[in-house]
């Protein structure tokens, strides 16, 4: 019989018997997967899992019950000092990359997705970042979703949506531009395959579904603008981030928050001497300077 021991980040040690012949890889393999199934959670110091692989996977815990087990928030190859590599990463020296961007795709998506200059190409003051990403990181996201859709500016059609991101109508009503409710009652996507139906076309060239926001009452406002296009592209990416956040799929990264400090010294009052200072007399001017 093989003895296998682990320890855990939240100090709780396991040991695992396993047959002879097992090697270190394996019995990784079947541990952590059990610890990252949650399957640990509730034991108590002396309990025995006489047999890990027939456990029952529960990836429904919550993070309370994921603490316990010892398992936080964070990846689990990123908690566990020294996981092992189980399964190798692929060799991608030779593989040829899909759908690159070039440097003129790139540079087309520019600028300040909060104000839409209507007789521009493009922004003039950089695109902002969304969540962890750099400015430089969403520029490139947004060339490279263009680059995928593979369509120019001005064009719809009902394979490939509006424009040079594609939109649908869903996309488009959710950023404002279509009235609530419309696209699904009158262009419903098909939710198996997410293609747009036959009437997709006719339906965006009708004046009937647009709001007016920022000035589009029509397909075509949208595709003689690059900017409005950029500008859209940029909130569908901004309103998922945060809706992720919101529903717990993302967890941002913990921000250090810097407490201020209060104000102290002293500083000469009208009577020519020092009064010591505090953040209240400074607040209500009690020093008499």
């Amino acid at each position: 019989m093989a003895i296998f021991t682990y320890t855990l980040p939240s100090g709780a040690t396991f040991e695992m018997n396993a047959p002879n012949g097992t090697t270190q890889a394996q019995a990784d393999r079947i541990f952590y997967e059990q610890v990252a199934a949650g399957t640990f959670v509730g034991y108590e110091p002396g309990d025995t899992l006489t047999s890990p692989q027939e456990a029952i996977n529960n990836f429904g815990i919550t993070r309370l019950e994921r603490g316990t087990a010892g398992v936080n928030d964070q990846a689990i190859l990123e908690i566990i000092s020294g996981l092992p590599v189980v399964i190798p990463l692929p060799n991608l020296n030779n593989v040829v990359a899909a759908n690159v961007i070039t440097q003129a795709e790139y540079v087309q998506v520019t600028g300040n997705a909060t104000t839409i200059d209507a007789g521009s190409s493009a922004f003039s003051q950089g695109i902002p970042g969304i969540g962890p990403l750099s400015p430089v990181q969403t520029q490139a996201i947004m060339a490279q979703i263009a680059s995928v859709v593979n369509q120019p500016w001005n064009v719809i059609t009902q394979e490939k949506g509006v424009g040079y991101y594609g939109f649908n109508s869903q996309q488009l009503e959710r950023a404002g531009y279509i009235k609530p409710g419309y696209s699904q009652q009158y262009c419903p996507i098909n939710t198996s395959t997410f293609a747009n139906p036959n009437n997709f076309v006719s339906f965006m060239k009708s004046p009937s579904p647009w709001t007016g926001l920022n000035g589009v009452t029509s397909v075509t406002d949208i595709l003689n603008s690059q900017a409005i296009q950029n500008q859209i592209q940029h909130q569908l990416m901004d309103e998922s981030y945060n809706t992720f956040v919101e529903l717990g799929i993302i967890v941002p990264a913990r921000q250090t928050v810097t407490t201020p400090s209060i104000s102290t010294g002293q500083i000469y009052s009208n009577d020519g001497t020092l009064a010591e200072t505090t953040a209240l007399n400074l607040l209500t001017n009690s020093t008499g300077t």
